[in-house]
């Protein structure tokens, strides 16, 4: 059973990476594309880390580097680890079914009009196939110094989105089809 939100699984895998400062994780974030492909939110950052370290999960030490302001770097504990360990492989071998707006929406499509539906089903083709484009473009900024674990989230999220958008465009099609058009 999951202990993690995603959001917590997201900051715990950074963190696990090296001992980092909140201000590090947001750099990193956006320099990895994240936001991309996850939601974090730069307001989450810090509630999340305290968090993680009321949990036992992460150790937080302060530094006062010169004149600058304290500051305080994070860092995973063992039991962090094994947690981390253990929800990875149980993300990876057992993920949750993906059941979100979407899916309910389709749930009650009777309530719509046919024109109301391809109207809001082309809408999001589109906005599909300009996320595609703005994932791609990241993915292309990112390939010279992206750790190959990381092409791999760019590469997956790309496919659900094709997918998605395929899903899409065969479901209007169909209606067109069953419709006579």
């Amino acid at each position: 059973m999951k202990t993690l939100s995603n959001l917590e699984f997201a900051i715990l895998s950074l963190v696990a990476e090296k001992p980092v400062h909140g201000y590090q994780l947001e750099q990193l974030i956006i320099k990895r594309g994240m936001r991309s492909w996850t939601d974090i939110g730069f307001s989450s950052i810090y509630h999340v880390l305290r968090k993680l370290q009321g949990s036992n999960v992460l150790t937080c030490q302060n530094e006062t580097p010169g004149d600058r302001p304290t500051r305080k770097r994070y860092s995973i504990t063992p039991a962090g680890l094994a947690l981390l360990h253990d929800e990875t492989l149980l993300r990876l071998s057992a993920p949750q079914l993906c059941t979100g707006d979407f899916d309910l929406a389709l749930g009650c499509l009777p309530l719509l009009t046919k024109e109301e539906t391809n109207t809001a089903l082309m809408a999001n083709r589109e906005r599909l196939v300009n996320q595609i484009k703005v994932v791609e473009q990241e993915k292309e900024k990112q390939a010279s110094f992206t750790p190959p674990h990381v092409a791999t989230l760019f590469d997956h999220t790309l496919y659900e989105m094709r997918s998605e958008l395929n899903w899409i465009s065969h479901f209007l099609r169909s209606k067109e089809i069953e419709n006579g058009q």
